[in-house]
């Protein structure tokens, strides 16, 4: 399947998810049972460099190392939300329940990392 040109801007934010998925995927465990668990580790250093190099787009100027890392934060925060429910209902591992949005989202044309 032949996967679109982004426009910069949605690439760059779809660079900081896959950023974000990788560091999820990389650490076996953390999200597999059905206590909160913590964030995965952002390095402030790369934070940084990205918010020191966006593309033109809107708001752009707001962005900072310590946005950013809000912003990671608070995704983690919701993934652990998320897949404690999504355990509760199912009993999927981390790497099953991404797996398996994956698939979702492959099917409709969709997908997660570039």
């Amino acid at each position: 399947m032949r996967v679109p040109c982004l426009p910069p801007a949605l690439s760059w934010w779809r660079d900081f998810g896959a950023q974000f998925a990788a560091a999820a995927c990389v650490t076996p465990g953390r999200y597999d049972d059905s206590t909160p668990s913590p964030t995965p580790a952002c390095d402030f250093e790369d934070m940084k460099r990205l918010a020191e190099s966006p593309p033109i787009m809107t708001c752009a100027e707001y962005l900072s190392a310590d946005v950013l890392t809000s912003l990671w934060d608070t995704m983690g925060a919701a993934l652990g939300a998320d897949l404690t429910k999504a355990n509760a209902r199912c009993s999927l591992s981390f790497s099953a329940n991404l797996c398996s949005r994956c698939k979702s989202m492959r099917s409709r044309g969709l997908r997660l990392l570039a």
